[in-house]
């Protein structure tokens, strides 16, 4: 503490005014350095508390901490064995987990009592009464804060909504228990899928492990025959890859006697261009050799001059592969 308040001796003229102001910081230290009886800071002793032999009374019945002076009362109870009386307002009660807001034993009990009489329990051996309890909607999307009106309003959404049960939920196994159905195409009660009931647009398609970009098995189906192309088979046949619109043709064309021009029509012409006409060899008839070549080609077909060393009257043909697109 500080020392004593001593005051300044007043003078008369310009200095009593510097001494009372003197006296007045003086005393306002003073002040702060005794303790205060109303608890305000700092109310602690800085140094030893002579009680001068006099007694300190009117102590808590008992001590909440191991700073705390005890009553002789509490003393004798535990020289006696037996156990001081602690008030549940004097325990301290960790509310970190609970979040009620209390602080003590006490008002956390009391808490708990009221929560408890606000669930209304009926008779002895009744459970509480459903409106009364409390229902967490943060997963679920309801709008109910109680249970009694959460089961209202799943119960009202299944009415609602009588489609809202899958047929291709892998959780439903009796699917003849089901009395509320409604088929893709309109068949409605206690009803068995059928093949007829779906399309290959309402099966979905996981493209994930494949180079596809479908998510339907009809997609998907008509994504692979454009990746893997057409094929129109015969001696006058033709494949078309959708995807890239490349398309080859292949065939004979027709006969030529000894040395002459022949023309050929594709069997469908070519919708842009025509990349190139390749032929190969002749398909001969009678003795002879003779090679093809081609003058002139078109999206609709091409001719070819096919010149012959044949002995007398042999006819030849010439095979071809044709490009485009």
């Amino acid at each position: 503490m500080g020392t004593l308040y001593v005051p300044t001796e007043i003078l008369q003229g310009q200095q009593s005014t510097v001494s009372m102001n003197k006296n007045f910081a003086d005393l306002q230290i003073a002040l702060v350095d005794t303790v205060s009886r109303c608890g305000a800071a700092p109310n602690q002793i800085n140094t030893t508390l002579d009680m001068n032999s006099q007694r300190i009374i009117n102590l808590p019945p008992t001590p909440l901490t191991a700073l705390e002076a005890v009553s002789k009362a509490y003393v004798d109870a535990l020289a006696l064995g037996g156990s001081p009386t602690l008030q549940a307002t004097q325990v301290t009660y960790d509310d970190t987990v609970a979040q009620t807001g209390n602080t003590t034993a006490q008002s956390a009990l009391d808490g708990l009592d009221l929560r408890v009489d606000a669930i209304e329990l009926g008779a002895p051996g009744e459970l509480p009464i459903a409106a009364n309890v409390t229902f967490d909607n943060t997963a679920s999307g309801l709008v109910a804060t109680n249970v009694q009106t959460a089961i209202d309003e799943v119960d009202l959404a299944v009415d609602a909504n009588t489609s809202g049960v899958s047929t291709n939920d892998s959780r439903i196994t009796n699917l003849e228990a089901i009395t509320h159905v409604n088929s893709f195409f309109g068949r409605t009660g206690a009803v068995v899928p059928e093949s007829s009931d779906y399309t290959a647009t309402q099966v979905l398609f996981d493209p994930s492990t494949t180079i596809l970009t479908s998510t339907t098995a009809q997609d998907a189906i008509e994504e692979v025959a454009l990746l893997t192309g057409v094929l129109t088979p015969g001696s006058e046949g033709s494949f078309t890859i959708p995807a890239s619109g490349l398309i080859i043709k292949w065939g004979v064309t027709g006969n030529v006697t000894g040395t002459g021009t022949v023309a050929h029509n594709f069997p469908v012409a070519f919708p842009n261009s025509v990349f190139q006409v390749v032929t190969g060899s002749t398909v001969e008839t009678g003795s002879g050799n003779s090679w093809p070549s081609v003058t002139v080609k078109s999206l609709s077909g091409f001719t070819v001059t096919i010149s012959s060393l044949g002995i007398g009257s042999s006819t030849s043909a010439a095979t071809y592969i044709a490009i485009g697109n």
